[in-house]
């Protein structure tokens, strides 16, 4: 896109930039385009999909996956989708309108609308398909007819333009073996002239590196174990140990373990997954340690992962936590009954990998938990 320039992660002005160093550097990005021969202003993008992780202290959201279309866990994005329920991921677009403002009545579709100074543009991508590609690869094929297409991946993208996204970025992946963005038929004939964006779709960009850290800054930030000893006081002895040893296991004055495993950080490609297990040795450590002691297992995770079913047994409590963002006494208020546990899978939760892709509508519908599955303390009863 011509005049603009887009902040991709690891981009900042310098570490720990606050939000006034952010404005200071705009400007004087904006001052230089307007003072240059053409005087065009530019448009300024920075990717930030669940909270503005680039400016030091900002509040981090979970993660859209947390919020809630994903259509296979195996994929390195699937966190970055709201629910395999197109339903779902519909009412979630009314973040367009928390960022741009509400369009007036009468207000032309297809054109954009933003409020004024205090709000921002907004971006729907990646149009589409990505969600669906084969096996879940990032970049990949998505091998489906277009009635498919049509209905499980673009309805979302209409109530967008609906409401006046400003912007459209085509997807790096394929529909049927051909580049999206070298697609006609979908970003002409359907984007523009079916579903009515009057804009041109915002092409992959080509990044400006501000500054490239060795290391990801960072943020004020509260972790679940110190939301924990926060939660518990004082007069509670918390033991913290990254692998168990035995000599603590085998002590007889601890009443339950909390048990906190799962994915480390990855993005984009770097998140493809065939195998789906918990990593770090998951697994072994929930084992070792429900042999032993009550045990309450937090995963953190940005897609369903592999939950055999002897481990389940050994467990009295399992929380999805998804990526939870910066705030980790959001999950001890509900882990110690200061809140109820009100969320319900935005997808289904498979029982083995050879099952995947799985979907609600499937034939042979059979997850270990169905979408829109949740329990709560009302006496274990199910929120399904």
């Amino acid at each position: 896109m011509a005049g603009s320039i887009l902040s991709a992660g690891g981009s900042v002005p310098f570490e720990k930039a606050l939000s006034s160093d952010w404005a200071d550097m705009i400007d004087g990005f904006q001052r230089s385009a307007l003072e240059s021969r053409l005087g065009i202003p530019l448009i300024y993008g920075i990717d930030a999909v669940h909270g503005n992780n680039s400016v030091y202290g900002a509040t981090i959201f979970p993660h859209n996956v947390g919020l809630g279309a994903t259509r296979d866990p195996r994929w390195g994005r699937c966190y970055e989708s709201y629910s395999e329920d197109t339903e779902i991921v519909r009412k979630m677009t009314s973040i367009v309108t928390g960022l741009q403002g509400q369009p007036p009545q009468g207000h032309p579709k297809g054109y954009p609308f933003v409020l004024g100074r205090n709000n921002t543009i907004a971006c729907v991508k990646h149009f589409v398909g990505d969600g669906g590609t084969h096996k879940g690869l990032n970049e990949g094929n998505t091998i489906s007819s277009y009635d498919d297409l049509e209905r499980i991946h673009m309805a979302p993208y209409l109530n967008c333009i609906s409401d006046g996204v400003s912007t459209v970025m085509a997807s790096y992946s394929s529909w049927n073996g051909s580049k999206l963005h070298a697609d006609r038929f979908l970003l002409t004939e359907i984007l523009k002239d079916k579903l009515g964006f009057k804009m041109n779709p915002r092409p992959t960009p080509t990044y400006l590196s501000i500054a490239l850290l060795g290391k990801a800054q960072v943020q004020e930030s509260t972790t679940i174990l110190e939301a924990i000893k926060k939660a518990v006081g004082d007069d509670t002895e918390i033991i913290y140990e990254q692998y168990p040893s035995a000599v603590t296991l085998a002590r007889e004055d601890i009443s339950f373990a909390i048990v906190a495993v799962g994915e480390g950080p990855y993005a984009e490609f770097r998140g493809d997954n065939l195998e789906l297990a918990i990593p770090f040795n998951g697994t072994d450590v929930i084992s070792s340690v429900a042999d032993r002691l009550p045990t309450l297992v937090i995963l953190i995770s940005g897609r369903p992962l592999t939950l055999e079913p002897w481990l389940l047994e050994k467990m009295d409590a399992l929380v999805a936590a998804w990526l939870p963002g910066s705030e980790g006494e959001g999950i001890a208020d509900v882990i110690f009954g200061d809140y109820d546990f009100e969320g319900l899978l935005p997808v289904s939760w498979f029982k083995r990998v050879e099952q995947l892709p799985m979907n609600a509508l499937d034939n042979l519908y059979d997850p270990l938990y169905p979408l829109g599955y949740g329990l709560t303390y009302n006496k274990g009863k199910s929120l399904q």
